[in-house]
This record gives C-alpha cells, structure tokens and sequence, in this order.
C-alpha cells in the first residue's frame, strides 16, 4: 500500500517542470526514503514468508550475515572492480562480465537462503558507485535490452497472471474498491497530513499526496513477489493490480488539476505570449 513508484514519480516531474520546485524535490527526497524502507520490509516480510516452519530465524540470521558480507568484502571489491575499469587499456567486456556474474550470484545467492532473488541483483547494485564510468557503461549497454525486450514481457506476465474473472460479484468488485480508498487515504491523505504539520500550502501538500500515490512498476513487482510466496491470493493480487493502476492513472491528471492555476509549473508559453 505504502510503494512509490519512482520512475513514474520521476517522469510525471520531468513532463511537467516540476523536477527543480520545492514540490518536486520533495516528492523525490520522500520516495527514495519510502522505496528504500518498502524494499527493506519486503525483504523482511519475504523471508518469513519463504521460510520453512522454524526457520523464520535462520532464514532472518542468513539474511543479516549476506548483508554484512556483501557491505564488508563485495563492496570494496565492487570499487576495485571499478577503478580497475577507469584504468587506460583495461578491458570493458571484462569488468562488464564480472559485474553481471556477481549479480546472478547475489540472487541465486538470497534465493538460496530463501528472499526472493530481486533482493540480492538489488543489494549489489545498491554497493556499485553510482557515478562511475562501469555503471554508466552498463546502464547504456542494458538499457535498450530491459526497455524493449525485458519490461514489456514483465507486463505481460503481470497481465496473465491478473484475473478478473475471480471479481465476479458485487461483494468482490466492493473490496477492490475499499481497497483503493485505504490505499488513496494513506498515501495521499498521510502525505497531505504530514506536509501540512511541516508547514506546507493546502495546495502544495495535496500535490505532494497525489505524487507519493502513484504506484506503478514498483507495486506490480511487490505484488508479483507476495503471489510467488503465497502471501497473497490471486483474487487479492488480482485487486491490488486494480488498485495500483488506477492510483497510477489518476496521479497526473490530480495534479494538473491542483496546478490549474500554475501554482507549481508558473505561466505556460502561451500565457507569456499573449
């Protein structure tokens, strides 16, 4: 309920000019805490969920221990990878090669342990510099196969695995519905609530609510992880979906409408014109 997506958070800033306000910053700032948070609980909910009965501890403790290992000897040597990368005549391919192997291993490596296998690809490249020549290179090379090939095909597989069919009935169709209210009302309305104690406009604090409320990709996988552990059932995965595409949709165009007056954006080129 409480995942941001921040990619769409992103790009509904960048469209719209918002990217440099004191909305847009915020929104940023509030998602990358949020995202950050919402990954740590997942990995945690993940666990007790793939675990075996008792070995809710062992599963916490082998947990615990890669994230120390990875902090205390991958990641020194994820920054020697990189430095051996920025030297003349080093081999691109190479390092490349390593930093993909090590990610595959990271996840085989919490699957194994029993945490989905996303969270170990995402703690090592949460140790990798973000600023590096490595990581700029390899963001270029994947890019267009993850855009093109990799995020359609997860979409569709999210797709498949939505059954609306299961919502035959009013009853189902009015959990969906509440479901999407509780999702609106804690994430839109604790937005507006916390950015109003903080000293924030009535407007901008229900800008800053209809941005925190989108969901999008980020919801879709945690939905994915919660129906591959049994957490959830695919009636209920199947209303959650409901709930993060509407919440998703209705992110830009709330916005305009609290922005009618250019509260955020300023006057638009035909306004200077005329």
């Amino acid at each position: 309920m409480s995942v941001t997506a921040f990619p769409v958070l992103v790009r509904i800033l960048t469209d719209r000019g918002l990217e440099r306000t004191e909305v847009g910053t915020l929104a940023i700032s509030c998602a990358g805490v949020d995202d950050v948070a919402a990954w740590c609980l997942l990995a945690f909910v993940s666990g007790l969920g793939g675990a075996r009965p008792g070995g809710v501890w062992s599963t916490m403790a082998l947990a615990v221990g890669y994230i120390a290992v990875v902090l205390v000897v991958v990641r020194p040597a994820v920054r020697g990878l990189v430095r051996r990368h920025e030297r003349p005549g080093s081999s691109a391919q190479a390092s490349l090669g390593v930093l993909v192997l090590a990610m595959l291993t990271s996840a085989l490596t919490t699957e194994w342990i029993g945490i989905h296998a996303l969270f170990g690809a995402f703690l090592l490249g949460a140790v990798v510099p973000h600023d590096s020549q490595l990581v700029r290179e390899l963001g270029r090379r994947l890019q267009d196969l993850v855009v093109v090939l990799f995020l359609p095909a997860f979409f569709a597989f999210t797709g498949l695995r939505t059954q609306l069919q299961l919502l035959d009935g009013a009853e189902q169709w009015a959990l969906c519905l509440a479901i999407t209210l509780v999702a609106c009302l804690g994430k839109f309305g604790g937005t507006l609530a916390a950015a109003r104690f903080c000293g924030l406009g009535w407007r901008q604090s229900a800008a800053l609510g209809a941005l925190m409320n989108t969901r999008g990709l980020m919801e879709l996988i945690v939905l994915s992880v919660g129906l591959d552990q049994g957490v959830i059932s695919p009636q209920l995965f199947s209303m959650m979906v409901v709930m993060a595409v509407v919440t998703t949709l209705a992110g830009g165009p709330l916005l305009d409408v609290l922005d009618r007056e250019r509260t955020f954006t300023g006057p638009g080129v035909h306004e200077l014109l005329a």
